[in-house]
């Protein structure tokens, strides 16, 4: 296991973090498989459709990204790769042209948040697929009215969070301040787990990129303050960044566990375990690798924004035992049961940490291979460049097949269409997958906009 672990005294920080956060008050939400606890494998669809989640999944970094001194130099940082062409066909970063033509089919008709986060409609459906796409255009853009519409799916999202007051009543007992996946009809009606840091993710992403501008912090939101949460850039953020270190205090208080190194396990509680028999099985269980990244991943975007502000250093050092004990988790997994294909290191790993009865598949292995790539890109948390290159190994000699379809497990066996984009992050490790998963980086007037967004910020990252 890498010898990455602070001090086990740090731990019992995680008591001193739950100062108390200014009152809110919002609305109720509602379901979705993933909310399945881990007793009960679900072979779910990816988290976001393939199309735009090389656009959307690592997280938006605060600075540039500190290098490690064993990480080497990330694709990015050299020449245009092979995918970017050569010649008169060679593509480089973004045009305005290309921008412009996306730009107009979002401003013709601008997206707009509604629903609650039933079905995890926030954590990552569709309100959250179309949040990140305006994200992902400020990030291109610079344009205010991407903020400004990233601010209205955000404040829509933070103003449908469980009430304190007339909210559902969760399996704790309480009103707590999270947002429900499932419906309020059904028998688990009373569930809220780690999805839920899914959505607050969603708020803190927001938040960063106003944080990045201090030049916005005392501007006014084009939008208006509807919500009250701040009428400008600064304060929204501030209320974001709030709201969600106060979700973030009640999953850790519940879901990471203390007495056993600080993991990340579904609750040994009466209450959860009464959810239903797939609850009572899953109870005290570790919590499969896809939601622990929805535990660590908000926690590591507090901290990021922590960090920019010099704040908070005591939360800053509790969350980091949390998202590094999950990572050595992770990664120890990965170097038990690592193998050799084709002359090349490669990874097998399963659902749920130590369960290979269950090796993890296509749907759910994003969100595992996300968090080890955002962990490393930070740059802070030390993971070596060489973790990561039998992930890039597994998707050339077990996922991607020679007919063109691809594995269901990381294995290689079973069979589906198509896999997530996510794997492209992988492309500065073994170079290929771009190529394979986005033959078309060229954008036309009828390329869609999520498959503009995910040639865009391909090339912005790699085409020089």
């Amino acid at each position: 296991m890498p010898a990455r672990r602070l001090s086990l005294t740090l731990s019992l920080i995680l008591a001193s973090c739950a100062a108390p956060t200014t009152e809110f008050t919002p609305v109720d939400a509602g379901a979705e498989e993933d909310a399945v606890p881990p007793a009960d494998r679900t072979e779910a669809v990816d988290a976001r459709p393939p199309a735009q989640e090389a656009a959307l999944t690592p997280d938006a970094a605060l600075t540039p990204p500190v290098v490690p001194a064993d990480a080497g130099a990330p694709v990015e940082a050299g020449p245009a790769a092979a995918f970017c062409g050569a010649g008169t066909n060679r593509l480089g970063p973004p045009t305005a042209a290309e921008l412009k033509l996306v730009d107009d089919q979002f401003k013709a008709s601008p997206p707009e948040p509604a629903g609650t986060n039933q079905g995890n409609n926030f954590a990552y459906g569709g309100a959250a697929d179309r949040l990140g796409q305006m994200r992902s255009m400020y990030g291109l853009t610079g344009d205010l009215w991407y903020l400004d519409r990233a601010i209205k799916f955000a404040d829509h999202m933070l103003a449908a969070r469980n009430h304190p007051d007339t909210g559902r009543v969760i399996w704790t007992g309480k009103r707590e301040p999270c947002w429900p996946n499932k419906a309020d009809t059904a028998p688990d009606a009373a569930y809220c787990g780690p999805e839920t840091g899914a959505v607050a993710s969603q708020l803190l992403q927001v938040a960063s990129m106003i944080f990045q501008k201090a030049e916005l912090s005392s501007r006014t939101v084009g939008g208006g303050d509807p919500n009250a949460f701040g009428a400008t850039y600064g304060a929204r953020a501030r209320t974001y960044l709030r709201e969600a270190i106060r979700t973030m205090d009640w999953v850790v208080a519940h879901f990471v566990d203390p007495s056993r190194g600080n993991q990340i396990h579904s609750p040994a509680d009466p209450g959860y375990a009464a959810l239903g028999p797939t609850y009572a099985k899953a109870a005290g269980r570790s919590v499969p690798w896809n939601q622990q990244d929805m535990v660590t991943g908000p926690l590591s975007g507090i901290d990021d924004i922590l960090l920019l502000l010099n704040e908070e250093p005591a939360r800053v050092a509790a969350n980091r035992v949390v998202i590094e004990t999950s990572l050595d988790w992770f990664i120890a997994e990965l170097l038990a049961n690592q193998y050799v294909v084709n002359g090349v290191t490669v990874y097998k790993w399963g659902y749920n940490p130590g369960d290979l009865k269950h090796v993890e598949n296509l749907a759910h292995a994003s969100a595992d291979i996300n968090a080890l790539f955002n962990a490393y890109r930070r740059g802070r948390l030390g993971i070596e460049r060489a973790t990561l290159v039998p992930i890039a190994n597994t998707f050339h000699e077990l996922v991607a097949k020679t007919d063109g379809t691809y594995a269901a497990y990381v294995d290689g066996t079973g069979m589906r269409a198509a896999v997530s984009t996510s794997w492209t992050n992988y492309e500065e490790f073994r170079p290929g997958i771009v190529a394979r998963l986005v033959p078309a980086l060229a954008v036309t007037a009828t390329t869609p906009p999520g498959a503009a967004l995910t040639a865009l910020n391909l090339r912005k990252r790699f085409c020089r």
